[in-house]
């Protein structure tokens, strides 16, 4: 199963956003893959990647999402738990990051 992971930075250039993303990696169990970087020095970067969390059921799944998203940000809203699961949080224990999301994919 894989999830997919959106942050939204403010950091001004994509060096500042790979340096972000560095720390993230530091709390993830598993490496990003198909990572990107969009924006511009003036809005601040989003940095997209995608986890791939191995063959397992989808209750586990949803709990590896939650326990590894309490890792780097706090007070989660969830929205369709029961199919395609998503959450987002603007409360990142990470500076330099605004808000995070997650989707199931």
């Amino acid at each position: 199963m894989k999830s997919c992971w959106t942050l939204y930075t403010n950091a001004k250039s994509v060096q500042n956003t790979e340096v972000l993303l560095n720390k993230v990696r530091k709390y993830l169990p598993f490496d990003p893959i198909e990572v990107s970087v969009d924006g511009d020095r003036y809005s601040g970067h989003c940095l997209t990647f995608q986890l791939q969390h191995g063959d397992i059921n989808r209750d586990e799944f949803i709990y590896q999402l939650l326990s590894h998203g309490e890792l780097i940000a706090n007070s989660w809203t969830l929205a369709a738990v029961t199919k395609n699961a998503k959450g987002w949080s603007t409360r990142s224990r990470i500076a330099g990051i605004q808000q995070i999301e997650w989707c199931e994919i």
